[in-house]
């Protein structure tokens, strides 16, 4: 095990095993969870950070605990329970993933969220598939979230397989959007979210709600990124490319390392180093 220090980096959101076709009805385990994949690529940039969610004492939730110690994953604000472990079922076809997940009456969906945040904390990550979805893990986080001042990054990850109106889903997000100092999503994410509608206003309207920054992806395109005092409503185009949870990973360390407390996202140095 590996010696792990007081979080600067607090993540929410679930931790589960994603079981991945191999074919008809064979099927390969891999710890996920999108929330748990931020919290190790911030681990393994050398940023202190920790996840926050509820893990299963089954044999399923032993390896997830595994996996977070040996990269040395702040593990104190997990909670345990007898409960069974969460699990996504993934096919990929064509290299497009769909899924089936496993959440009712699982560990995921019982965190109580009961904690007191450490001193040390200078950013949180919130957000996941299942979080924003469901009560009453969704008001409990929610809450520990608004009490925090610091800085705040929020990125739905849409799973359309576990949603049964998206309109009240929407309804949903409200104010986890609000909560954020820097919202991503991804362009499916968006689309699916809000067909028709247009990005660049739907930023725009984030950042009149106090959003710093939005930033879409867009694949292999790169990504968009939007400040209320630098980009049009047309958007600005990111600098470089960056992939998934490393890039998050590789912005949070960066924000952490900032000598001055005060500097935010919309600083064109963040916005440039970010990506």
């Amino acid at each position: 095990m590996m010696l792990t220090m007081q979080p600067h980096l607090l993540v929410f959101g679930e931790a589960l095993i994603d079981l991945k076709a191999s074919s008809a009805l064979s099927f390969q385990g891999f710890v996920g969870g999108s929330p748990l994949n931020v919290a190790l690529a911030g681990a393994r940039l050398a940023l202190p950070s920790a996840l926050a969610t509820r893990v299963s004492t089954d044999f399923f939730g032993a390896e997830i605990v595994a996996l977070l110690n040996s990269n040395g994953v702040n593990t104190d604000f997990l909670e345990r329970g007898a409960e069974p472990s969460t699990l996504a079922f993934v096919n990929v076809v064509n290299g497009h993933p769909s899924y089936s997940f496993r959440f009712q009456d699982t560990s995921t969906l019982l965190y109580t969220a009961d904690l007191e945040l450490p001193v040390s904390l200078r950013a949180m990550h919130h957000g996941g598939s299942l979080n924003p979805l469901f009560e009453p893990v969704s008001s409990r986080v929610l809450k520990v979230v608004r009490g925090f001042a610091g800085f705040k990054h929020f990125d739905p990850n849409v799973r359309p397989a576990v949603l049964s109106d998206v309109n009240a889903y929407r309804v949903r997000l409200e104010p986890w959007w609000s909560e954020a100092t820097w919202v991503k999503l991804s362009l499916e994410d968006f689309e699916f979210l809000y067909p028709g509608e247009s990005e660049a206003g739907f930023a725009a309207s984030l950042l009149e709600r106090g959003v710093s920054v939005v930033t879409v992806t867009d694949g292999g395109k790169g990504a968009r990124l939007y400040r209320s005092n630098r980009c049009s409503a047309r958007g600005c185009r990111a600098n470089r490319e960056g992939r998934g949870y490393r890039r998050r990973g590789r912005y949070l360390q960066w924000r952490d390392d900032c000598p001055v407390a005060g500097v935010e996202p919309r600083d064109a140095r963040c916005a440039k180093r970010s990506f």
